[in-house]
C-alpha cells in the first residue's frame, strides 16, 4: 500500500550507500518510539518516535529514475514536483546527508529542498503553515560516553531526538563528536552559485525562490536577489548556531567568536535553543557569555540556561532578550544566580515587568535560583495579574534540597553568603540566616498561587530553610 512519508531526505547522490545508511540507521536510533509515554506527543511533532516501518523519502528510490517527467519528479514549477509533494506531507522534517566534503550544500536541488524546508514552512502567510524541522548527519565513526561505538552523528538545528530525553547535556554529548570541518562547510552555501545537473532545473529553482506564486518561471533570473541571500542566511544561522559550532568558534578565537555570533544573530531560528553550561564552556568567561545572551536569534519559540556561572550581567542579558523575544514560548532557568547583595532582587524584577504584557510566553521555569525572592514578591504577583499568555509557572528556590549556604563565606560588609550545590556556586544576599532573594514566605507563596489561579497559571513551589554548614 501507499507509505506517507514523514522524513525526506537531502542528499546529492554522490556519497557512499554505505555513508547514507549510517546516517539513516543513526538517524532512526536517535529518534527511536522513546520509553515515556508523556513524550511520545510531543516528540511525534517533531518527528520522534520512530520504529523500523516509518517512511523515510530517499529520491533514489523513491522516484522512478527511468521516467522522472512523466514521473511528475521534476516540473517547471519546483512546489509541483515530487520532491517538493513528498516533503509537505512529511511536514518538512528533513534529514540532510552530509558528505566528507559537504557537497551537499552547493547543489540547488539540495538548496532549494532546505528552502522549503528553513523558509516556506515557517512562513506565516503559507497555507500549511507547518513548523518543519532539519537534522543533518555525517558519517563518522565516534564512540559516544566512552563505550558505544556509532558510525554516524547529527546535529538538530531545531531542537533535539528523542534519544535526549529533553536533556540538554545529552544532547551537548551526542552532537559534539560531528567534525567541526564538515560545521564550518556551512558558511560556503551560496544558492545564487549553486550547481546544477540540469541549467533549467536552476532557473525555475532561482525564480521559485525570488517568488514562489511567479507566472513564469523560465525568465532569467534576478542577479543578487536579497531572498538568495536570505536563506544562505537562514541555512548559516540554523547550522552554526548550534552548541557544537558554537564551542568550535570559541575555542577557534576572537574572530571566529564573534563570526559564529552574527551569523546566530541574524539567523530566524524559531527553536527551542539549550544551553548546559557545564560541558564544552571552559573558555566561555562573563564578558563572552554576555556576548552569547546579546546575540540570540529573537525568533525563538523557547530557551534552557542549566548551570550559568556568570553572575548579574548575565542575568541581566537574558531579561533584555526576553523583553525583546516576543516569538518565545518557553523559559527555562535552572542553577543560575545573579547573585549579591541586589543582583537576584532586581533581575527578578526586571523579568517580571518584562513578563507582565509579554504577548506568548507560555511556561516559565525558574529552578534554582535568585529570581524570585521575598524581596520582589509582589513584582510577581502584578506580572501574574497582567499577563496573558502564561499557562505555567513552576519556581523553586534554594531550599530546595541541593543547596547548602556555607556560613564561613559570610561577607557582613556586602551581606552576602555563598550558596553551592555539587555542580554550582553563587554569592547571594543573606539577611537573617535566610537568603531572601532565593525563598519565598509561605504567606507570599500562597499569594502567589492565588495571583496564578486567578490568571488561570498552574503553580507548582515551595517554600523551606536552607542547610547551612561551617
Amino acid at each position: 500500500g501507499t507509505q506517507p512519508p514523514e522524513w525526506f531526505a537531502i542528499h546529492w547522490w554522490g556519497e557512499s550507500f554505505r555513508c547514507t545508511m549510517n546516517c539513516i540507521e543513526q538517524f532512526m536510533k536517535d529518534f527511536e518510539d522513546p520509553d515515556r509515554e508523556d513524550l511520545r506527543d510531543e516528540y511525534g511533532l517533531n518527528g520522534g518516535g520512530i520504529t523500523l516501518d516509518t517512511p523515510i523519502w530517499i529520491c533514489a528510490f523513491a522516484n522512478r529514475q527511468n521516467d522522472l517527467v512523466n514521473d511528475d519528479a521534476i516540473t517547471v514549477d519546483p512546489s509541483k514536483s515530487g520532491f517538493a509533494k513528498a516533503m509537505r506531507i512529511a511536514q518538512y522534517r528533513t534529514i540532510s546527508i552530509l558528505d566528507e566534503k559537504s557537497v551537499v550544500f552547493s547543489r540547488i536541488g539540495c538548496t532549494f529542498e532546505l528552502y522549503l524546508t528553513l523558509v516556506l514552512a515557517k512562513d506565516e502567510s503559507n497555507e500549511t503553515n507547518f513548523d518543519g524541522m532539519w537534522a543533518t548527519y555525517t558519517s563518522h565513526p565516534h564512540v559516544y560516553w566512552g563505550e558505544e561505538e556509532r558510525h554516524a552523528v547529527g546535529i538538530i538545528s531545531c531542537g533535539m531526538t528523542t534519544s535526549d530525553n529533553g536533556s540538554a547535556s545529552l544532547s551537548s554529548a551526542r552532537e559534539e563528536h560531528f567534525p567541526l570541518d564538515r560545521i564550518i562547510s556551512a558558511l560556503t552555501i551560496d544558492v545564487e552559485n549553486a550547481d546544477a545537473s540540469v541549467a533549467n532545473d536552476k532557473i525555475h529553482i532561482l525564480n521559485y525562490i525570488q517568488d514562489p506564486y511567479a507566472s513564469d518561471f523560465n525568465k532569467a533570473p534576478t542577479v543578487n536577489h536579497p531572498n538568495y541571500d536570505k536563506l544562505n542566511r537562514v541555512v548559516r544561522g540554523a547550522f552554526l548556531s548550534s552548541i557544537p559550532a558554537l564551542q568550535y568558534a570559541l575555542n577557534k578565537g576572537d574572530e571566529d567568536w564573534h563570526l559564529a555570533l552574527k551569523i546566530m544573530c541574524n539567523s530566524i531560528k524559531t527553536c527551542t535553543m539549550s544551553f548546559d553550561f557545564r560541558l564544552g564552556w571552559d573558555k566561555l568567561t562573563k564578558e563572552k557569555a554576555v556576548e552569547l545572551i546579546r546575540h540570540l536569534p529573537v525568533t525563538i519559540r523557547g530557551l534552557e540556561i542549566f548551570f550559568a556561572p556568570y553572575g548579574e550581567e548575565f542575568v541581566k542579558g537574558i531579561v533584555e532578550f526576553v523583553a525583546t523575544a516576543t516569538n518565545l514560548k518557553r523559559l527555562n532557568i535552572r542553577f543560575t544566580f545573579a547573585g549579591g547583595l541586589k543582583g537576584g532582587r532586581d533581575c527578578g524584577m526586571g523579568l517580571a515587568k518584562a513578563l507582565e504584557k509579554h504577548p506568548s510566553i507560555k511556561e516559565l521555569t525558574l529552578f534554582g535560583t535568585d529570581l524570585i525572592g521575598q524581596r520582589n514578591a509582589s513584582d510577581w504577583e502584578k506580572a501574574l495579574q497582567t499577563n496573558k499568555s502564561l499557562k505555567k509557572l513552576e519556581c523553586y528556590g534554594v531550599a530546595y534540597r541541593f543547596f547548602t549556604a556555607n556560613l564561613s563565606t559570610l561577607d557582613d560588609d556586602a551581606s552576602t553568603v555563598e550558596v553551592s550545590d555539587s555542580e554550582i556556586s553563587a554569592k547571594v544576599y543573606w539577611n537573617d540566616d535566610t537568603a531572601p532573594d532565593a525563598t519565598l514566605t509561605e504567606d507570599q507563596e500562597e499569594e502567589i498561587k492565588a495571583a496564578s489561579s486567578a490568571a488561570g497559571v498552574e503553580f507548582f513551589g515551595m517554600t523551606g530553610d536552607i542547610e547551612t554548614c561551617e
